[in-house]
């Protein structure tokens, strides 16, 4: 299927103005260098470095074509192909190199979030593989700029900077650029925003079908349909991009588990797990309440005594993480940094971890807020437009003490403005689990302030 000039789809594009052609392509050629890793096929590679001739080709139509002469992030994706394709093909792809810091020179900040967290990726593997700091910052500037258009639930919108819906390939991306951002960076802060999004908003946006899509974004109220392709056939799940990047982004998301150097391994994320790790002659298991994360247990077995730092990390959401490990018990908070236990591992060794945290209120956004959202450990909650009606301003529930007031099953609750009525608090994750895509629930997720009763 591929075209004499490196292309995929119609033919005869080399002139063409339809940007959806170059960005499937750049899609195209990342993925042709994922398959090439996974197989060593040498024809994933011939037909990347054609795909990559075909990129070098149209360059001047697109390298200036952004806002203020800035690289189209359409177009500007393919830089995680290039850099690959050079890592792989080493001196022989030097130009592919050479044309990737060419058009990372001219990335910023433009307008669709998917494609420009995209690019974003390559400029995190090209700061990489270059050790050129620039190309990191101008990743770095972008992830900022998305971080103060965010929802409280971790939501990004579209369109940046303001948008009247989501998109669930943003989301994915978000997810990504941050991991990699702590894989190059080793700072926790990256995983932190990366589970933030992961065990809210972005499961919010997954369907009962699998797929992702579209829901409207507001500060205050999220979800509910709004675009809704193919005569609206699927709903708000759009199978057409965000559906595919949804599931890639969770595959890329349990890369980074647990990550490992030639000293140290790295308990990133506290999904239940089993991970191999052959460098170290060990298998590390991961029991779990995840999403929730209250408490969990990191086992590792090994057949032979080995010896490396087992390193913890403690969320930004917990008050104070307590590990049980043979012989000690260790009390952290996340303002002390990660909690490493250096050992030689024989047999079969368990270490329990308990996630101290309660119900919290969350003022947003941080610099002008419009409310304050409700907190259980990682996890958004939110009313339901199922249960209520979530156009009135509902009130959170404090006890006498000042806490959030809690119902008999410990579920925090809002009353409504007349005081009558009183309704708990979900996790806004829950969702997928409701088999509708055409008309998805609105969650209220900004509340007025607490109030005692």
């Amino acid at each position: 299927l591929q075209k004499k000039d490196g292309h995929f789809g119609p033919p005869n594009v080399l002139k063409s103005e339809d940007i959806r052609i170059p960005s499937g392509n750049a899609f195209a050629m990342s993925g042709l260098m994922e398959a090439y890793r996974d197989t060593g096929d040498a024809r994933f590679l011939k037909a990347a470095r054609r795909s990559a001739r075909y990129f070098e080709t149209i360059a001047p139509r697109w390298e200036t074509k952004g806002p203020r002469g800035m690289l189209h992030e359409f177009y500007g994706h393919c830089i995680d192909g290039l850099v690959a394709l050079y890592e792989e093909g080493g001196d022989h792809d030097q130009w592919a190199l050479d044309l990737a810091e060419r058009l990372a020179a001219r990335a910023g900040r433009t307008a669709h979030t998917h494609h420009s967290l995209s690019l974003c990726r390559g400029l995190i593997d090209l700061a990489r593989v270059t050790g050129r700091r620039e190309y990191l910052d101008r990743a770095l500037d972008y992830v900022k700029w998305c971080r103060r258009n965010q929802l409280v639930t971790g939501g990004l919108p579209e369109t940046m900077p303001a948008s009247a819906q989501d998109e669930g390939c943003g989301l994915a991306d978000w997810i990504v650029v941050n991991l990699k951002m702590y894989e190059l960076t080793g700072e926790d802060r990256f995983v932190d925003d990366a589970e933030h999004m992961l065990v809210n908003h972005f499961f919010m946006n997954q369907f009962h079908t699998g797929g992702f899509g579209h829901l409207s974004f507001d500060q205050r109220i999220v979800g509910g349909k709004n675009w809704q392709g193919w005569n609206g056939r699927f709903g708000s799940e759009n199978p057409g991009c965000c559906s595919f990047w949804g599931q890639w982004a969770l595959g890329q998301a349990g890369r980074y588990i647990v990550t490992q150097d030639a000293d140290t391994v790295y308990v990133n994320l506290y999904p239940e797990a089993d991970v191999v790790l052959p460098d170290h002659r060990a298998v590390v298991r991961i029991d779990s309440d995840f999403p929730r994360m209250s408490r969990a247990t990191v086992t590792v077995r090994t057949a032979e005594p080995t010896r490396f730092a087992l390193s913890l990390r403690v969320p930004r959401w917990a008050d104070r993480v307590l590990i049980d490990f043979p012989g000690k018990r260790i009390e952290r908070t996340p303002d002390e940094g990660r909690i490493a236990l250096l050992h030689t591992w024989t047999g079969e060794t368990p270490v329990a971890i308990e996630f101290i945290s309660s119900p919290r209120l969350v003022a947003w956004p941080p610099k002008k807020p419009l409310g304050v959202a409700m907190f259980d450990g990682p996890l958004c909650l939110g009313l339901s437009s199922d249960a209520a009606d979530v156009k009135l301003p509902w009130t959170v529930m404090l006890d006498e003490d000042g806490t959030p007031a809690l119902d008999a099953q410990g579920r925090p609750q809002v009353v409504d403005p007349s005081g009558d009525h009183v309704q708990p608090l979900f996790p806004i994750a829950a969702d997928w689990l409701v088999p509708d895509t055409k008309n998805p629930r609105r969650y209220r997720v900004l509340f007025e302030s607490p109030a005692k009763p």
